[in-house]
């Protein structure tokens, strides 16, 4: 059930909050106005008991501890408030943000709170254990990102300081493109012709679109996915140009991209400082230099490897390409007209398939596979899955569970969010709370949010690549339910960043599993499960095709790597149009302004100029999932597990060579299907 109210200081001092933050509705504005207010002033009043007592590890350490991990928890849920309760009351989602916002700066001031880095060195000098002083040292380093030198921790502040004011700038840039509706095409009824090709379904959606903004016709939101779907099917070549150059621009005049250009080059400047400050020539080394690819030279060798395999499969590709212009009398095919042809490519090759395109949607529905999903989960890692009496509102629901280890303490909540909104269109698992022991012994549970985008139906039928990030996203959540370890996040030993997808990219070989997937499987009128032929078919038409999408991942990413690594802050390049100049001459579609990750403000996190490791991770993944010598729950513990670093050294070393790794094997996923070469 939802909390409408909750005495927050009394349920963080008895430890109850835990379990009962994420339930809050915030509706009652008057109350946790007042509510929230009186816990924020506990909060720093808290705080400043810690900076005042004698160092203890009960005053000092676990009391700090205690008050980070429910900030870093308010962070987190109220961030996606709005998601969970699917509240349209713009005053509370007002109020939810603020609360994100207060949670926020309380965070910082923590982080940058010099009585309290002092308080923790003076608790390292007193009698404490080993263990304990190599937990505080952990917290100085990771927690803090203390620096011995205070002088260049100040500058590094003050320059992520501006770094976060220059990605909001250029976050506002984009929801300002959203809201004045920049990038949408408009095509009225006296132009139907241009709209020759386009699938009825794209046509009904956009026929409605115009209709809400008060114009006849039709009208198209190009974001960067359906951009790409809406070109490759449109027959009209004058509407192809339009809508990729309407996509490149964002708007018609181009100021809107001129600006974001300029708000860029300031991001790029001040982690160009960043890596100065830590010594570092580029900002693409500083973020490699923590990888298992640990520099510029090793990741572009590693791309060169694998673009050199799949070369010839792109020149034959391009030739089809090619080919199929010049019939239509285009001799130089541009961007949008190499996507047109090549989607020509595959429908040719799947028009001899006599195989249904719905394989997957005819066997596969949410509302069946999810609880068989569960179901296979609690014998696979033996746990006890069960439901909770909480749902959403507004008829989407949002379930949750609980999740306890058989052979252990661990427990976690799994909040599970399925169904599509406007405002969103991914897949994603957010650690809202992970679990850890606190100042009284009581190990608060993890809470895992799994965010999927489906289309609310009677039956809602689910293709090939979701049942993947449906299983894919499971892999992070129990990832964190099996490195629950006391203290582990402040263990000197980690995950190293380019391997947070690994486990979730061996778990989503499970929908590549026949004796997996069959139980998962349905038929939509006989309720037959799916047979094997005709899976493997399913898989065949998803795989097919893959090494083209494999090399349109490289190029982007060759062409990211570069940016960060060459970039010089007095340049007077349109960073927009170095990046489109260089992927449309392959005929690649891409507008660094939709680049989430251009927004990250931490180097020990950030993808921008290391897209490429969710590839190599993800081969990696194959290679230890093909050959496994052990349960996935014994590999969840042990590989996957914080703690356990030599491990997956071990079976690196093992199974992994980036000299010897077959790209068309890898896209096979072990089943006896054909791949374009």
């Amino acid at each position: 059930m939802n909390i409408r109210k909750l005495k927050l200081i009394e349920s963080y001092l008895d430890n109850s909050i835990w379990d009962n933050l994420y339930r809050l509705n915030l509706n009652d504005l008057t109350f946790w106005k007042e509510e929230f207010k009186n816990f924020f002033i506990f909060l720093n009043k808290e705080i400043e008991e810690i900076e005042v007592a004698k160092a203890t590890w009960e005053n000092t350490y676990l009391k700090l501890k205690k008050v980070e991990l429910v900030v870093y928890y308010f962070v987190t849920y109220f961030s996606i408030y709005k998601n969970i309760h699917l509240n349209k009351n713009s005053k509370v989602s007002a109020f939810a943000s603020e609360l994100e916002t207060k949670a926020i700066s309380i965070r910082d001031e923590v982080l940058n709170n010099l009585k309290l880095i002092s308080k923790i060195k003076d608790l390292q000098s007193t009698k404490i254990s080993i263990e304990k002083k190599s937990i505080l040292s952990s917290w100085l380093n990771c927690f803090f990102n203390s620096n011995p030198c205070q002088k260049t921790r100040r500058k590094h502040f003050k320059i992520s300081s501006k770094l976060e004011l220059h990605t909001k700038v250029f976050e506002n840039n984009n929801k300002e493109c959203f809201a004045k509706k920049t990038n949408v095409i408009h095509v009225s009824k006296v132009k139907e012709h241009l709209l020759e090709g386009i699938d009825d379904d794209y046509l009904v959606v956009a026929a409605k679109l115009a209709k809400s903004f008060g114009k006849d016709g039709w009208s198209f939101v190009l974001e960067a996915d359906f951009t790409k779907n809406l070109i490759m099917m449109s027959e009209n070549r004058t509407f192809r140009q339009m809508v990729y150059n309407k996509y490149q621009k964002i708007n018609k005049d181009g100021a809107f991209k001129f600006k974001n250009s300029q708000v860029l080059k300031s991001i790029l400047g001040e982690k160009h400082k960043i890596a100065k400050l830590i010594g570092k020539d580029n900002y693409a080394e500083l973020v490699l230099s923590k990888y298992i690819l640990n520099d510029t030279k090793s990741a572009y060798k590693y791309l060169s490897l694998v673009e050199k395999q799949i070369a010839g499969t792109m020149n034959k590709i391009n030739k089809s390409i090619q080919e199929l212009a010049v019939s239509d009398n285009i001799e130089n095919p541009e961007a949008w007209d190499k996507m047109y042809y090549y989607k020509k490519i595959t429908d040719k090759e799947y028009s001899v398939d006599n195989c249904s395109e719905n394989i997957s949607e005819d066997y596969f529905s949410f509302e069946y596979f999810l609880p068989k999903l569960l179901k296979q989960f609690e014998t696979i890692f033996d746990v006890s899955i069960v439901k909770k009496s909480w749902s959403g509102v507004n008829n989407k629901k949002v379930f949750a569970y609980d999740i306890k280890d058989n052979q252990s303490e661990r427990t976690s909540v799994f909040i599970i969010d399925p169904f599509e909104r406007e405002e969103e269109q991914c897949f994603y698992c957010f650690e809202l709370s992970q679990a850890d022991t606190i100042n009284d012994g009581f190990v608060k549970p993890s809470i895992q949010y799994i965010r999927m985008h489906l289309k609310k139906e009677s039956r809602t039928p689910l293709y090939l690549g979701v049942l993947v990030a449906i299983i894919h996203e499971f892999g992070h959540a129990f990832n964190s339910f099996f490195s629950q370890i006391n203290d582990h996040v402040h263990k000197p030993v980690k995950f190293s960043w380019d391997l947070i997808e690994l486990p979730s990219q061996f778990l989503e070989h499970l929908a590549y599993d026949y004796s997996f997937m069959k139980n998962l499987s349905s038929h939509k009128n006989s309720h037959r499960k799916i047979p094997e032929k005709l899976f493997v078919k399913m898989v065949e038409r998803e795989q097919k095709f893959s090494v083209y999408n494999i090399n349109q991942d490289i190029q982007i990413n060759k062409s990211k790597l570069f940016m960060h690594e060459n970039f010089k802050p007095y340049s007077t390049k349109n960073l927009h149009k170095e990046n489109e100049n260089c992927l449309a001459k392959k005929g690649i579609m891409y507008n660094v302004a939709e680049d989430e990750y251009m927004t990250n403000t931490d180097y020990k996190n950030d993808y921008g100029p290391a897209g490429f490791v969710y590839l190599y991770s993800a081969q990696l993944a194959y290679q230890l999932y093909t050959n496994r010598e052990h349960d996935l729950r014994k590999i969840f513990t042990t590989i996957f597990n914080p703690e356990k670093k030599n491990e997956i050294k071990v079976h690196m070393d093992k199974y992994f060579d980036l000299n010897h790794v077959d790209i068309y094997d890898f896209v096979k996923k072990g089943l006896p299907i054909n791949v374009y070469k």
